[in-house]
């Protein structure tokens, strides 16, 4: 997320002309200049869009990741619009759960180093403007979602099983989760139920198939913004009124993590068993008001 000055509660609003500008930063940056990425026009025109695609571009694909990391992602893009920013990295299929966590901290790392922290106390020219407009710092943050990952936890429980100890020793007791019931009209019977485990590095969603609904996807990246990122700028700036100094520190607290958790247990998981809810009374009232014709054609007869 990009914090500008005086801009504790994202209340600078930015116009369609400054957020070009923006672009043109970004695109300019050392780090998207080595992508030699493409800007992709379709669609909405005000998202910025830029990819890279490790078959089309193996060499500067390897110069944005590493060697070793370009071994098993196969795409990157970022995407920017008001005060958003994101970045996604996809995976080869063959890269394994521990492949994927073990390389988290290093594609966080890689993306700070190489983009975010250029744009630290960045100035931004505005046309037609006195003033520039301070970008003071980008905070981020992880989140991966693992897809038919409840069958690689539960393959982990396996093997702790097979190896005699209890499944109290695996991934799922090491940090905050919760099951996610999915509000998928096609599964009312029998619901998609993922797993969110929430940890200071990042969260991983462990997806029940391979695909997840979009909307809620989205539910779940707004609560990371609300519920960890819009908190932690509201932490460094109260901070500042203290020491009269501005000292950003990307890295999250456990408060900030039991913050997003709260943020995504009490309103996306809500709503998601709301949602769930009501189409199961509608199904329910549809096939009462069935049962009533049938009863009253069967009167009739």
């Amino acid at each position: 997320m990009l914090y500008f000055e005086e801009d504790t509660d994202e209340t600078v609003v930015l116009d369609r002309a400054t957020m070009s500008m923006i672009d043109s930063y970004f695109r300019n940056s050392l780090f998207l200049k080595k992508w030699r990425g493409h800007k992709d026009d379709n669609g909405d025109a005000a998202y910025f869009k830029l990819k890279l695609l490790k078959s089309r571009d193996p060499v500067a694909f390897e110069d944005c990741l590493g060697a070793n990391l370009s071994k098993f992602a196969s795409e990157i893009q970022f995407g920017y619009y008001h005060h958003r920013a994101i970045f996604k990295t996809k995976f080869v299929k063959s890269a394994t759960l521990s492949v994927i966590r073990d390389y988290r901290g290093e594609i966080h790392k890689i993306i700070r180093e190489k983009f975010f922290e250029e744009f630290t106390n960045y100035q931004i020219s505005i046309p037609n403007k006195t003033s520039n407009l301070l970008l003071r710092y980008i905070y981020s943050y992880t989140l991966i979602v693992v897809p038919n990952g409840q069958k690689e936890m539960k393959r982990e429980v396996i093997e702790l099983d097979k190896n005699g100890y209890d499944s109290v020793f695996s991934s799922r007791s090491t940090a905050f989760g919760f099951a996610l019931t999915e509000s998928d009209n096609l599964e009312l019977i029998r619901p998609k139920t993922h797993y969110v485990r929430i940890s200071v590095p990042s969260i991983i969603i462990y997806l029940s198939g391979y695909k997840m609904d979009q909307n809620l996807l989205f539910k779940i990246i707004d609560g990371i913004y609300y519920g960890g990122i819009y908190q932690k700028i509201k932490k460094d700036h109260e901070i500042e009124k203290i020491t009269n100094k501005f000292t950003p520190v990307n890295q999250w607290t456990h408060d900030l993590m039991i913050e997003t958790y709260k943020v995504l247990k009490d309103t996306v998981s809500i709503q998601e068993l709301n949602y769930i809810s009501v189409n199961v009374d509608r199904i329910s009232l549809l096939i009462s008001a069935f049962a009533i014709i049938i009863s009253l054609i069967a009167l009739f007869k």
